[in-house]
């Protein structure tokens, strides 16, 4: 893992157009992948997407759905390809910090309901490419795209289309990984003498 010499930026760049060209399948409405809600944005989410049509729940909370475990082998993922929409709220919002729950969304080909930081790195991704979702407060125009994004598939699709995380997403990476290797390559040698 340490020594992968097989490991390049095109490895990167191959990962960024898979999930710049992945596509729902459309077959059902949302879901949402939660245990828990600690903070109620899962539930507020719930109550109000919920009234336009069916949101499928795999997990603990508001569980509904056996599919993820039965079909899918808690594959998320696959079973989220199945998706027009994903609700994913972060667990906590703050500066900077992004989870797997976004980048589950655009890997599966869905359009992520989204509550986290705003101010998510827009060099390296595409905002317009998800929908934010407010806690405590009025989400009545968010709603009404989410209806309109359903009902219409030219719309749908449009907004699917849209590049999700920008080729600057590949240094970025690369250099992280740079900085980690070198790191515990640092560490390692340490513990070594």
């Amino acid at each position: 893992l340490l020594d992968n010499k097989n490991y390049t930026k095109d490895n990167i760049k191959k990962v960024i157009d898979n999930i710049n060209n992945a596509k729902s399948k459309k077959i059902k409405f949302a879901s949402l992948v939660a245990s828990h809600d600690a903070t109620n944005i899962r539930t507020q989410m719930y109550n109000q997407i919920s009234k336009i049509d069916y949101i499928n729940c795999p997990s603990k909370l508001f569980h509904n759905d056996d599919t993820l475990k039965l079909n899918f082998n808690d594959n998320k993922v696959e079973y989220l390809k199945d998706f027009k929409f994903n609700m994913c709220p972060e667990n906590t919002i703050s500066n900077g910090y992004v989870t797997e729950k976004l980048f589950d969304s655009f890997k599966a080909g869905c359009i992520p309901i989204y509550n986290g930081d705003e101010n998510i790195e827009s060099d390296l991704v595409n905002k317009n490419a998800l929908l934010f979702f407010r806690k405590d407060e009025d989400n009545t125009e968010l709603i009404k795209e989410i209806e309109k994004l359903h009902k219409d598939e030219k719309l749908f699709d449009s907004f699917q289309k849209q590049i999700k995380i920008y080729d600057t997403m590949i240094d970025y990476l690369w250099d992280r990984r740079v900085k980690i290797l070198n790191r515990l390559e640092k560490l390692i040698n340490e513990k070594l003498k």
